[in-house]
Order: structure tokens, then sequence, then C-alpha cells
């Protein structure tokens, strides 16, 4: 994939077992990252028809495979994120495993001064004012500068969020990169 200066940026490597292209098959959207073969490579195609099909006879696979992909989303929006641009791969990996999964119903405020997070819209629309975040979308970036506006939930909404626990350890352990996406959240509003 490609950073807000359109660098390459290499979010991993995968080996034998992996899988890809589940995080458009899944959140929808356009395909955001190439995949290179280092190697000679057998595949694998699932079409999203067939797994639309194993979804609805077996909710519970469903609910388990989004559970195991959603933190892999979660860094490839950090990677598109300008007030994190700073991060490294691991500090963003690292970042990308603290957040945690939370539903809410249609008008729920789930950020706001009294919940400020940075938090990644899985499935539904978050609204503040005439913004909108749609799934695959970060909202509260501006959180990670101590500030933080109202973002609504416009109908049912399932979000991973970043604990502000989380977000104070990664500030003890990583000042100066701590210190840059401060800085840069700092003018930052939205993000996709």
């Amino acid at each position: 994939t490609h950073n807000d200066q359109g660098l390459e940026v290499p979010l991993s490597t995968l080996s034998a077992g992996s899988s890809f292209g589940e995080l458009s098959l899944l959140l929808g959207g356009p395909r955001r990252a190439t995949v290179r073969a280092l190697s000679p490579v057998n595949l694998l195609e699932l079409k999203r028809n067939h797994v639309q099909e194993l979804f609805d006879e077996r909710p519970d696979f469903a609910e388990h495979l989004k559970s195991s992909i959603y933190p892999r989303a979660i860094g490839r929006a950090l990677v598109d994120c300008a007030a994190l641009a700073s991060l490294s791969p691991a500090q963003r990996e690292a970042l990308a495993l603290s957040f945690l999964l939370e539903e809410h119903e249609d008008g729920a405020q789930v950020v706001s001064a009294e919940r400020p997070h940075l938090c990644y819209v899985c499935e539904g629309t978050l609204r503040r004012g005439s913004e909108t975040v749609v799934a695959g979308g970060l909202a509260g970036v501006e959180a990670l500068a101590g500030t933080c506006s109202v973002w609504t939930a416009e109908g049912p909404v399932q979000v991973l969020y970043l604990p502000a626990e989380a977000w104070g350890r990664f500030q003890v352990e990583n000042p100066a990169t701590a210190d840059a996406c401060r800085k840069a959240a700092g003018g930052s509003t939205r993000e996709r």
C-alpha cells in the first residue's frame, strides 16, 4: 500500500497458510494493497458470493473470522492516517492489537470528551455534524492530541477503539513517536 506521500509501505510478509484480500471481502470497498509473490505460490480463490453463503449458514464462523481480520484492517487504516505517519511497522502492529471491539445503537455517542479514543469503523457510520466516517475509516484522531469531538452512531455501528490506557502506554514506551503523532493529530479533524 502507499502512504499519504505516495511512498510504498510494506504491510507484512505472508507465508504458507496465510490469506489476503479478506479485508475487502468482509468490509467492502476497493483493495488498497498490492500483493507480490517473492517465490512461486499456489493460491486458492474464494468468491464473495460463496463466502456470503457460508456466513449465512454459519454466523458463528462469520463472527470468528471478522474478529481475527479486523486488527489487520486497523493496521491498514493506521498506514493511511496522516497523524500516525511516524509509526514504524512494529509500532503500528502493536497499536492495532490494542484495539477492542464494541457495538453501539443508533444515536449513541461513540467518541466524546468522556470517551476520547481513536476509533476504527468496522460496520456502519459515525457522524460529526455534516461529516461522516464509514466502514474502513478512522474517527477520533484528534483524541491523540488530547482533544475530542463528539462522533455519534448513525444506525447500528460496530467499531474497534483504542483504549486511552493503551495510548498512554504507547506514549510512555515511545515518547518521540507519540509526540510526533500528537502534534500531527492537533491539526487533524478527520481521517477517511
